[in-house]
């Protein structure tokens, strides 16, 4: 697996929270993914981009509340 933490620990790009958030109900997946700068003209892949790059271990487009709080802590930190 690329070690995406490990550079973000050293100050290249960010990385979740190690404790994550709790999620509003009403936080909108696709409007996350648009603000840390993925584009969700067709989300299902941009769905699995992200889980890619933070998630590594299911790159499916579907989305758990474990994949919400990891966007929801990215999101936090714009």
């Amino acid at each position: 697996l690329f070690p995406w933490k490990t550079l973000s620990e050293q100050g290249f790009g960010l990385w979740q929270n190690d404790e994550l958030p709790l999620v509003p109900i009403d936080f909108n997946i696709e409007q996350g993914l648009k603000i840390i700068g993925y584009d969700t003209s067709n989300l299902s892949a941009a769905i699995i981009a992200f889980k890619r790059h933070f998630i590594q271990t299911d790159v499916s487009d579907t989305v758990d509340e474990t994949t919400k709080a990891i966007l929801y802590s990215i999101y936090l930190k714009q």
